[in-house]
């Protein structure tokens, strides 16, 4: 480590020294503190800066977005105190300043590819018409207890018929020399 030039430099080199650690691991034990206390500062640098984070580091910013991302996450579950510590103290979410456009949900993305993919796959296997291809898929969704409606389903295909790819290719009749 170069010369400190931050707070939790100067706080790494002194863990490091007075607990015999090297400074890898003073580092992780700084920026688990740090994220603890709501700041994500030494972690962003010391990543700019090459240093790789420990696998708990890497745990510890997975279980504040998940927190972030859902507010009602019970950090209670986590056996490591430290873990359940960051989870209720510092949820961690990505905010966007100005007129931004919010993608795509990516959840419904997949979920609708999904669904444009099986209609298209009863349609080309089985011979189904695009209706009861939506008919078939809403009754299996209703099945499994996932309740939704053809006409979201029919939403779904349209919107991805075009991006997906067909299971057999199209023939264009004979083309004989």
């Amino acid at each position: 480590m170069d010369t400190p030039g931050t707070a939790w430099d100067i706080e790494a080199l002194l863990a490091a020294r007075d607990h015999g650690l090297s400074v890898d691991h003073a580092r992780n034990i700084v920026i688990l503190d740090w994220l603890a206390k709501g700041d994500t500062r030494p972690f962003a640098d010391w990543i700019i800066c090459g240093h790789v984070p420990s696998r708990e580091v890497l745990l510890a910013l997975a279980v504040m977005m998940t927190r972030g991302d859902n507010p009602r996450f019970d950090p209670a579950g986590f056996v490591n105190p430290k873990m359940r510590e960051i989870a209720a103290i510092f949820p961690l979410s990505i905010k966007v300043n100005g007129k931004v456009s919010r993608g795509a949900d990516l959840e419904n993305v997949v979920r609708d590819k999904g669904i444009a993919l099986e209609v298209r796959r009863s349609m080309e296997d089985d011979g189904l018409s695009r209706e009861k291809a939506i008919e078939r898929l809403t009754d299996d969704l209703a099945s499994i207890g996932v309740h939704m409606g053809g006409d979201n389903i029919e939403k779904a295909y349209k919107a991805h018929k075009s991006k997906i790819r067909r299971s057999k290719p199209k023939h264009s009749g004979t083309n004989s020399r």
